[in-house]
């Protein structure tokens, strides 16, 4: 099972990269419904993670960098010109290590589409909240 990191810093996220490890039947079931499959594709190690913007907006993300640290410089510095470009600084609220390149995109993609109230219930790490939040109103 992957465990969720909420470490402020990139340093304190890395020291514990090591202890990651696993993924859940959830994610294994999403990986097994994208449309490539290619074993070295599948091999790749990648970070699913979340940004606080200067605004307070959340910026959700993936790396296929060995290190988590260089995905989130790349959003400090002039690399991107997306949605942080403007929003700078961002602060490293949320990551969590997959093992495989495809469970960390279905990660992403399922976040990308959660509702803020949501990513905060994840980011505090209040679990219970999850599914309460998942049901639309009505």
């Amino acid at each position: 099972m992957a465990k969720r990191l909420t470490n402020n810093t990139v340093a304190e996220v890395l020291e514990q990269r090591s202890s990651l490890e696993g993924r859940t039947a959830e994610t294994q079931a999403a990986s097994r419904r994208l449309p490539f499959a290619h074993p070295t594709l599948r091999s790749v190690m990648a970070y699913v993670y979340m940004l606080e913007c200067r605004d307070g907006s959340f910026y959700v993300g993936l790396t296929r960098h060995d290190w988590l640290e260089t995905g989130v410089g790349e959003h400090q510095n002039d690399t991107f010109d997306g949605y942080t470009a403007a929003r700078r600084p961002v602060q490293l609220i949320w990551a969590q290590h997959y093992d495989r390149i495809v469970d960390a995109i279905a990660m992403e993609r399922r976040l990308k589409g959660w509702s803020r109230a949501k990513k905060k219930a994840l980011v505090r790490g209040d679990f219970d909240a999850l599914p309460g939040l998942s049901r639309r109103p009505g």
